[in-house]
This record gives C-alpha cells, sequence and structure tokens, in this order.
C-alpha cells in the first residue's frame, strides 16, 4: 500500500500551528525565567542578611561601617571624609569572611556586575568581578552618637519598614530608595553637566518592574518600583 505524502498546504498548517503554539508559550516562558532569576537574586539578598546577622554578632551588633579598623572603634567620618574614604571598606568586603565568594553579590539579571560603583571605597579586593547590591547611605554613614558614629540593630525603629540593602549598581543609594522609582524622573537627570545620571538613577535593570531588598527585621522581599522612594525608609531612626 502506498503512503500518502503531505501536500505543501498540509505542512503550511502545521507549521502555522507551531508558530502559533511558539508565540503563545514563549511569553510565559520568559516570564518563568525572570521570575527564577528574581527568587535567585532574593535569595542573595537573604544570604547578606544572615551576613549582616552574623557581622553584628562578632562587633557588638553593630552594623558594618565605612572605615577599616574595629567597628566599636570608629566615629562619624562626616568632617573628616577625606581621611575616611581612603581606608574604607564597602559592606560586601566586611561581609567576605561570612561568604568566603562574591556571587552571592551578584544579581542574575545584572547586565554587567562590573559597571558597578563602589563610591568612595578603595578596598574591595575580593570583588573584582564587581557586585549588584546597594545599601542605605544612612547606615553607612551613622550618627554621631557620643563619639560613637555607628548605628546598632537596635537602633532601628520599626524595621518591617526600614531598608538596608537592595538590587542597584552603586553602593550608597544616595540617602533615599527613591533612586531606584523608574517614576521618579528628578532622578533620571544628571545633578550637573558631565556627571552620570546613575548618581541619581542606580538601577540598570529589574524584575518585572520591582527590585529584591532586605529589611531591618531581616526578611527579603520583592517591592515595586514604582513608589518606592516613600514606600521604604532609608533612615533607620524614627520619621
Amino acid at each position: 500500500m502506498s503512503r500518502r505524502a503531505f501536500t505543501l498546504i498540509e505542512l503550511l498548517v502545521v507549521v502555522s500551528i507551531i508558530a502559533l503554539l511558539i508565540a503563545i508559550l514563549l511569553p510565559s516562558l520568559q516570564k518563568a525565567r525572570e521570575v527564577s532569576k528574581s527568587v535567585a537574586c532574593g535569595a542573595n539578598v537573604k544570604q547578606i542578611g544572615l551576613c549582616l546577622q552574623f557581622y553584628a554578632y562578632d562587633y557588638k551588633q553593630l552594623f558594618p561601617y565605612g572605615v577599616g579598623v574595629s567597628p566599636d572603634k570608629v566615629v562619624n567620618p562626616s568632617n573628616n571624609n577625606a581621611g575616611w574614604s581612603s581606608k574604607a571598606m564597602p559592606p560586601q568586603q566586611q561581609f567576605y569572611p561570612y561568604t568566603q565568594t562574591d556571587e552571592v553579590f551578584m544579581c542574575p539579571n545584572d547586565p554587567d556586575p562590573t559597571l558597578y560603583n563602589w563610591w568612595a571605597y578603595g578596598k574591595h579586593p575580593d570583588f573584582k568581578r564587581g557586585s549588584s547590591y546597594m545599601f542605605s547611605e544612612h547606615t553607612l554613614y551613622g550618627t554621631a552618637k557620643d563619639g560613637d558614629g555607628v548605628f546598632k540593630l537596635s537602633d532601628v525603629y520599626d524595621p518591617a519598614s526600614y531598608a538596608y540593602a537592595a538590587d542597584g549598581d552603586l553602593c550608597p543609594n544616595g540617602w533615599t530608595w527613591g533612586t531606584l522609582d523608574l517614576n521618579n524622573a528628578w532622578y533620571d537627570v544628571p545633578r550637573a553637566p558631565g556627571n552620570d545620571a546613575r548618581w541619581h538613577y542606580r538601577i540598570r535593570w529589574h524584575h518585572l518592574l520591582n527590585v529584591n531588598m532586605l529589611f531591618g527585621d531581616m526578611h527579603a522581599e520583592l517591592i515595586s518600583q514604582d513608589g518606592i522612594r516613600t514606600a521604604v525608609r532609608s533612615d533607620p531612626r524614627r520619621p
């Protein structure tokens, strides 16, 4: 018995059906891939929270500070920026002894972690491949209190509304999480001619218009970038 071959029209119909299925399924697959990357990034943020807890246990419940000396002996650097910045270490470098890897500090959605701006920090020998996470500038600087400018975990007011770290491509957040807000036009404009716009808008990627954040109570959460400036505090003190 001879076998009947497919006609050209039948082949075209099959190809069209396959193309239609791909068109229907591809967005779902892409979204699933984005969700997977977001989950991996959230796991990184949780690991940063664990590092913070380990660090605080070792250093009298203090947050990491930007001076390369024992955190319980530093003073507020605001009157001597040039002196302290030359010795400063970013939180990533101070957390490295607890991770022994830089992978925790790289978001899967970050197109190029090497573009990370370390700000005034000059010591990050274990992070030559860059980083993907930004920190509360209030907490990096601290506030002078009896000669000790370092915040303690116990100083945080309403920890569930204060974020310590988040996705971002510049080490300090600019005193506000509004630098992550896609709809905040002010942050898209350079501060002065020749300045990098990222000094105001400090992220080059997102998770379906969300970012992962580490809060003061150590929970990690995916937060919408829209309105984040008012929704999440950068200052750990009482508003």
